[in-house]
């Protein structure tokens, strides 16, 4: 009886390749630069909010996503420095990377403006935004994230 003929192998699934390259499945994302996410934190509340920070610190603001973000900026308005053990009442806010955040502007503006934006003073739309502080602007009373 004659030996079977080899097959070609056959390229693997998707799947198999995200399984086989995690990174496989992230590289569309990563290849989009992130926008520019600023946190405003106003006159009052800024002093309190970097004290005790330096560039290259990460923290956590809660605020609201604004309707003027562009693909390039994202503005993250009405924020506070954001400490658990201190939050109120009402909704929790959602947890989101300033990454994450950033790279939705850049990628698709009117989809993320949809996401994230909601009516001013809602007790709903309001996010955590964490990130890696690469700018602390005292003149205008923001701070900066990726």
């Amino acid at each position: 009886m004659p030996a079977p003929m080899p097959t070609e192998p056959k390229p693997p699934t998707v799947t198999e390749t995200a399984v086989a390259n995690p990174a496989a499945e992230s590289s569309t994302a990563s290849a989009v630069k992130p926008a520019r996410v600023e946190i405003w934190l106003g006159l009052i509340k800024y002093e309190e909010a970097v004290k005790g920070l330096k560039v290259g610190d990460v923290a956590r603001f809660s605020g609201w996503v604004s309707d003027e973000s562009a693909g390039t900026k994202v503005i993250v308005h009405l924020a506070n420095r954001y400490d658990e053990a201190n939050f109120l009442s009402g909704p929790k806010p959602t947890p989101v990377t300033a990454e994450t955040l950033g790279r939705d502007f850049a990628a698709n503006r009117d989809e993320a403006l949809k996401t994230y934006v909601v009516p001013l003073g809602s007790q709903t739309g309001q996010y955590i935004i964490e990130g890696k502080l690469t700018e602390l602007d005292e003149s205008n009373y923001r701070v900066v994230v990726q």
